[in-house]
């Protein structure tokens, strides 16, 4: 902040808590790709980077904000859920699915506490907060930034064993893609519609707060040289997805940016409003 503050008017303390959490620590596709304790250490270890953020957030508010007049936020992975058939079972499976991932670290911010639907499954698995870090989680988020790439239907879980033990068992969920949705070349299903819904539900959530949508994109694997210069399946996902911000807005909520990542091989491009 000392450094930077005079110029950085935007601060992200943390990117992908969930990604640090879920995936380092429960399925081991990042680092430290610590898994012998799933269902404890993947929910103590998302409590902290909450933690984390609201004292960077309160050093920021107290010391910095006043004089720098900038803003500060995280950055959550918020892929969107719809549910798969039109029963009440799998309705509650979708929202239950953007809970576990969304709601989960950023209510705390608004709220002071974890969600309730995860506090009754978890019961003592879900670390408690203190009055005092109650009070310095309150208020700290200025902007919350939506990492979105994927959208998937949510079902109510059969007796299924799930692959990995701990947070995906605990969510009671299963996950499919509808044949129609476009997948990019990491095998993600995109539809902008998802991106859309995706913004009405953080807006409906957390009323009045900024959301800047710090990630979004796709990444394409073109077979020869003359379909990559034409790039049709990135120039139609962002048509989709700018326009799927639009249709946001015009239904109120408050989007105040826009960043896109765009992967091929081993060439990358960013751009943003």
């Amino acid at each position: 902040f000392q450094a930077f503050g005079d110029r950085v008017k935007n601060w992200i303390t943390i990117n992908e808590a969930w990604t640090v959490a879920v995936q380092g620590y429960e399925d081991g596709t990042k680092a430290p790709g610590k898994t012998d304790n799933p269902s404890i250490d993947v929910y103590q270890v998302a409590h902290h980077l909450v933690l984390a953020h609201a004292r960077a957030a309160s050093i920021y508010h107290h010391h910095f904000a006043s004089k720098q007049q900038g803003k500060i936020g995280i950055a959550n992975c918020g892929d969107f859920r719809f549910p798969k058939t039109s029963s009440d079972e799998d309705k509650e499976a979708a929202e239950r699915a953007m809970i576990f991932q969304f709601a989960w670290l950023s209510d705390p911010f608004f709220f002071g506490d974890y969600p309730l639907e995860m506090r009754e499954i978890l019961q003592g698995r879900l670390p408690k907060f203190t009055d005092k870090q109650r009070k310095e989680l309150i208020g700290s988020t200025d902007i919350l930034g939506l990492n979105h790439y994927s959208t998937l239907y949510a079902a109510a879980a059969t007796d299924n064993v799930p692959i990995y033990p701990g947070y995906w068992t605990d969510m009671k969920v299963e996950f499919s893609s509808d044949p129609s949705w476009p997948k990019n070349f990491m095998g993600w299903s995109t539809n902008p519609d998802g991106c859309r819904e995706s913004l009405l539900w953080i807006a409906q959530r957390y009323q009045g707060v900024s959301i800047v949508i710090t990630e979004n994109g796709t990444s394409e694997d073109e077979p020869d040289v003359e379909t990559a210069v034409q790039d049709e399946g990135r120039r139609q996902f962002f048509e989709g997805y700018i326009r799927a911000c639009a249709q946001a807005i015009e239904q109120g909520v408050p989007l105040h940016g826009y960043f896109a990542w765009s992967f091929m091989d081993n060439f990358e491009w960013e751009y943003g409003y």
